[in-house]
């Protein structure tokens, strides 16, 4: 059942070793956009207007919809609960599934590193709603589909 070769967390395929490491990478985005929620009312408490601000709105909604709901709803929640619900013995594609959490963390370091150099995506909140969409019906639900399709345990219909 195993597909781990060796002990590592981040190479191995397993479904519930990548369904706690997406909870976790959502733990530690939600850290990061908690903080980034405070810069921005420290920023609102200043009397002057910067980019800053804008800079700031806009990574912590990325962060908050790109790195901490989708990664825990659909990476860690389906990662743990779909294969065990439908009595599979792993999620299909677990090779798109491991590398689609391998991108995560460079993702991850490439935003919070355009917040520091304060010249990133100052788009504000309006980026959000078009770019969430086609990550959840795009990327995330044919995942999701495809595991409900593939053979189960004996026994389990759908």
């Amino acid at each position: 059942m195993s597909f781990c070769r060796s002990t590592s967390w981040v190479a191995c395929r397993l479904f519930l070793r990548k369904g706690t490491l997406y909870l976790l990478l959502a733990l530690e985005a939600g850290v990061d956009g908690t903080l980034f929620s405070m810069r921005v009312r420290i920023e609102l408490a200043l009397p002057f207007v910067s980019r800053v601000y804008n800079v700031i709105i806009t990574a912590h909604a990325f962060l908050m919809i790109f790195f901490l709901i989708m990664p825990a709803l659909m990476g860690g929640f389906s990662n743990l609960l779909v294969p065990i619900q439908i009595g599979a013995a792993e999620m299909a594609l677990p090779r798109l599934n491991a590398i689609s959490f391998m991108l995560l963390p460079p993702s991850l370091l490439l935003l919070l590193s355009s917040v520091l150099v304060e010249v990133g995506a100052g788009v504000g909140w309006t980026v959000n709603p078009p770019a969430g969409v086609f990550t959840c019906f795009v990327v995330e639900i044919p995942v999701l589909i495809t595991s409900f399709g593939k053979p189960r345990a004996r026994g389990c219909q759908l």
